[in-house]
């Protein structure tokens, strides 16, 4: 990498940071919500334009994709602070001096589907007692994972039907991250395309390399 191109990476890295520190502001909410449904709907290959995601206007609903009402709900590390995370590697981008500088180690830990379907449903049980059964009954429930170096290596779902009883009082349930989607409930009342995603894990590579 010559002189002048590792400058302009580190320029790159810094604005990149930067732009990431406003986009997890809170004055971002809405904007980190969208983009979380539009990944979630590209993991399923579900083709749609920024106008057809949009924010609802009506609570409990985050995002209205077509007849789909989405509340997101971050999952992160516990203690994690993602503010000061980032204002720190603003530190070290600002004063880096070569591209090398950048370089971390990255050790992803495998999560089974077990575990992300039992953390959901704990969560998706919480939530119940913050709604009435006709706003459960007319949300979609999207958890995302944003944890730290976690992967789900496995390519199949099994037994997700014996968690339903945890998951009745929503119109469906389902979960992105990052890498891979998956609709582990639906209702009856659900939304046609995630009825027919339900109890897969949908993974798009493409997804990973959009912005």
């Amino acid at each position: 990498m010559g002189k002048h191109s590792e400058s302009d990476f580190i320029k790159e890295r810094v604005d990149a940071i930067k732009e990431a520190i406003h986009f997890f502001s809170n004055n971002c909410k809405s904007d980190r919500e969208i983009w979380v449904v539009r990944h979630f709907l590209s993991q399923l290959c579900i083709d749609c334009s920024n106008e057809d995601i949009h924010a609802s206007l009506d609570e409990p609903a985050d995002v209205v994709y077509c007849d789909a009402r989405f509340q997101v709900k971050e999952i992160f590390d516990e203690g994690r602070k993602r503010c000061d995370e980032y204002r720190e590697s603003l530190r070290k981008a600002e004063i880096a001096t070569s591209a090398s500088d950048f370089l971390e180690h990255y050790q992803p830990q495998n999560m089974s589907c077990a575990d992300v379907v039992s953390i959901v449903t704990e969560r998706a049980s919480k939530l119940q007692q913050k709604y009435g059964p006709s706003e459960r009954m007319s949300t979609d429930l999207l958890f995302y994972f944003n944890l730290q170096n976690i992967h789900v290596g496995e390519d199949v779902l099994t037994d997700i039907d014996s968690y339903s009883s945890e998951m009745i009082a929503w119109r469906s349930v389902s979960v992105f991250l990052g890498d891979c989607a998956l609709v582990l409930y639906v209702s009856d009342k659900a939304p046609g395309f995630l009825k027919t995603a339900k109890g897969k894990i949908h993974r798009n590579l493409s997804v990973l390399f959009d912005d």
